[in-house]
């Protein structure tokens, strides 16, 4: 097959570089592409032949070209299968599907109720459209899928759960990473509390401030470490407001997560909503003691008390309780520790690869003599 992924946003990243390893290791052709003018990832030269393809869209004006651009490029290339990611690329993606006669065209949806929270009816509206228009849509967790079918009434039937696959062993980081992070923060004699996240008003980080200004007064050796991209000044000014401004370090975008992790003593994700939440085999790869709010995919990942423990989201106390309780219960600490890493191992790269291809080759093509 000749497989094509296209994103409204750049390919870094393990997840499309493991895709197309794997595709490679099992014969089939990758291409891959990115609605904006992002420069080819750095795997792209590493990996196994993939081909690339930049649609120069900056701005909604450009889509109806880029569509057009990237028509030519399926044709061209006699593409089997596009996939898509994120609902800019899925519009383009879509068109571009349809005036090429793409065989086969697969939308991955990576959230479930993010743009509701936010109240955007209109792109609430496009996400059902653009999963009614797929042949296949792609969802990484049985939560998504769940809410994709009883709330936007998606048939079940046309949505496949794919769960993100890892390399496990490369993301546990090492003591000497821990170290150096710390000497760099200043963390050595503090207790760490860390979040990984965007900066986003649907990863809950309000919540988190309240519940380490609440800790403080039991724990006044407390520091807050967030890392992620965004805008942080309103989280500056939020903590500010919670009276946390000096224990809290805005690391921003960091490439050296898995030493970051390691420098925490509690990893804490406060979100408000996910579909299937990377830190958290992120985090329980790194061996760190994890709090999680029960929002979307995590009890496909979390067991409550074993490897983690899980909170109601919006609820800071919840949260200052289930740090108290990793601070204090030395038994507890020490089985999420011992049970984090073994947890995740099922969360494999040839699992997701096998189950991508498994899926183009099940769903019955538009166009079967282009399909091979």
């Amino acid at each position: 097959m000749r497989i094509c992924h296209l994103s409204a946003t750049s390919l870094e990243g393990a997840y499309f570089r493991h895709l197309s390893e794997g595709f490679a290791a099992a014969g089939h052709e990758f291409h891959c592409g990115t609605l904006g003018r992002d420069r080819p990832p750095a795997w792209v030269a590493a990996a196994p032949p993939a081909r690339y393809v930049a649609l120069g869209a900056t701005g909604r004006t450009d889509w109806a070209p880029a569509a057009v651009r990237l028509a030519r490029y399926l044709r061209r290339n006699r593409i089997d299968v596009l996939h898509t990611h994120l609902v800019h690329g899925a519009l383009v993606g879509t068109l571009a599907a349809r005036l090429a006669r793409t065989p086969l065209l697969v939308h991955m949806r990576h959230h479930i109720d993010d743009v509701r929270l936010s109240g955007s009816d209109l792109h609430v509206a496009v996400d059902r459209l653009l999963a009614a228009a797929a042949d296949a849509v792609v969802v990484p967790s049985h939560a998504a899928k769940r809410y994709l079918s009883e709330v936007e009434r998606i048939d079940p039937a046309r949505i496949t759960v794919i769960h993100l696959g890892f390399d496990v062993g490369s993301l546990g980081g090492t003591a000497a990473d821990r170290a150096r992070v710390r000497r760099e923060l200043r963390l050595n004699g503090y207790l760490a509390i860390g979040c990984v996240a965007r900066m986003s008003p649907n990863k809950g980080h309000v919540y988190l401030f309240d519940a380490v200004r609440d800790l403080a007064a039991d724990v006044p050796d407390v520091r807050l470490v967030l890392v992620g991209e965004g805008d942080a000044a309103p989280y500056r000014e939020a903590a500010q407001d919670a009276g946390i401004a000096r224990r809290t370090l805005f690391l921003g975008h960091r490439r050296d997560v898995p030493a970051c992790l390691q420098a925490m003593d509690i990893v804490v994700l406060p979100s408000l909503s996910e579909s299937f939440s990377q830190v958290i085999i992120e985090t329980l790869a790194a061996r760190r003691p994890l709090v999680v709010t029960d929002v979307g995919g995590a009890r496909e990942v979390v067991t409550d008390g074993d490897n983690a423990l899980l909170v109601p989201p919006r609820d800071s106390e919840a949260i200052r309780a289930a740090i108290s309780r990793i601070v204090t219960d030395e038994q507890l600490r020490e089985r999420l520790i011992e049970r984090s890493y073994p947890s995740v191992t099922c969360f494999s790269v040839r699992a997701m690869v096998a189950e991508h291809l498994a899926l183009y080759e099940r769903v019955p093509p538009r166009h079967r003599q282009r399909l091979i």
